[in-house]
């Protein structure tokens, strides 16, 4: 069900609005990447169980880039063991750099899309909370 902020973005606002032309593909496709990234916006532990399995993931790939490669060769810092900082400043960056922005443009969508961006609200202050305590 999409109430009535949904309405205007899928198309009915006019000339003027933000998702014309193909409204509805680009909205579809929004919400998809929405499903997509959706973790961070989960309660606590279940984000932040994600947030590990994510980063040792991306570890894995840089581990093995530094094999195939090299030490010399470069690395993009979510993928260098050396340069992880703590999984308090991985998922503030994801927030910050990924997440925030789709979440603040569909947060109108729904009131479920709403709670999500209430979540993930919550989630970047807690992950500031644990940031803060190791600075």
């Amino acid at each position: 069900r999409v109430d009535a902020g949904g309405a205007s973005l899928l198309g009915a606002g006019g000339a003027d609005d933000p998702f014309a032309p193909g409204g509805a593909l680009l909205l579809l496709k929004g919400l998809l990447k929405l499903a997509d990234i959706s973790n961070v916006a989960r309660p606590w532990a279940t984000a932040r169980a994600w947030t590990a399995r994510v980063a040792d993931e991306m570890h894995a790939q840089g581990d093995a880039e530094v094999r195939a490669l090299g030490e010399a060769a470069p690395s993009a810092p979510m993928f260098d063991r050396a340069r992880f900082r703590s999984l308090s400043h991985s998922s503030a960056g994801f927030v910050d750099f990924v997440a925030g922005a789709l979440y603040e443009v569909l947060a109108p969508l729904s009131p479920q899309t709403a709670a999500m961006a209430a979540a993930l609200a919550r989630n970047r202050a807690l992950s500031q909370e644990e940031i803060d305590a190791i600075a």
